[in-house]
Order: structure tokens, then C-alpha cells, then sequence
């Protein structure tokens, strides 16, 4: 499965396509309709379900994949984890010249 992302400029929309890779010639395409429900404490809260063996996680990484070219789903570490990583590394360089000094 592949994810796209693609922005339609004129009608306002941002559009996500989950395809199956290219080359096969009846492939399988993955529609995901987004619509607001409403509920009242009564009811249960509708879900979206992929059921596990069919191909959920290529779906989920295709549209991961759609989402990290929207900018919306990061594709790197969170800048909270490279700070983190940056002062472990200056400490880790303090002790090996402190223990190059003895």
C-alpha cells in the first residue's frame, strides 16, 4: 500500500489516496470518509474499524505516510527528544574529558 497526499487548490480540499503499489492490474483502493455524528450520552460512539489480517497496518502506514506529507504527522524525532539527546551528549562529553584529565 501506498499513501498521497495532494491539496485541490480550486474546491478547497485536502485529499489522501490509499492504494495498493502500482503495477497490478486490478488494485485495490482505500476510501476513508470522515463525518461528524452526533451523539447523545445514550449512545455509543461510532468507531472506525480495520480488521487485523486485512491489511490494516499497510493501510495505517499508507496513511501515515499521506499524513507526514501533509506536515501533520512528524517524521523525525520530536524536538523535545532532541534536546533531550543533545544535553545527554554534551554530559557524556564532560565526563570523558574529565576522565581524560586524570
Amino acid at each position: 500500500m501506498i499513501g498521497e497526499y495532494d491539496y485541490d487548490f480550486l474546491n478547497r480540499r485536502h485529499r489522501i489516496l490509499i492504494v495498493e503499489e502500482p503495477g497490478e492490474k486490478n488494485r485495490t483502493a482505500i476510501t476513508i470518509e470522515f463525518k461528524q455524528h452526533l451523539v447523545d450520552e445514550s449512545q455509543p460512539l461510532p468507531v472506525t474499524e480495520l480488521r487485523k489480517g486485512e491489511g490494516a497496518e499497510k493501510v495505517l502506514r499508507a496513511l501515515v505516510n499521506a499524513l507526514q506529507q501533509m506536515g501533520l504527522y512528524p517524521d523525525q524525532p520530536l524536538a523535545g527528544e532532541m534536546k533531550a539527546t543533545k544535553f545527554h551528549l554534551e554530559d557524556m562529553r564532560k565526563l570523558y574529558l574529565r576522565d581524560l584529565e586524570r
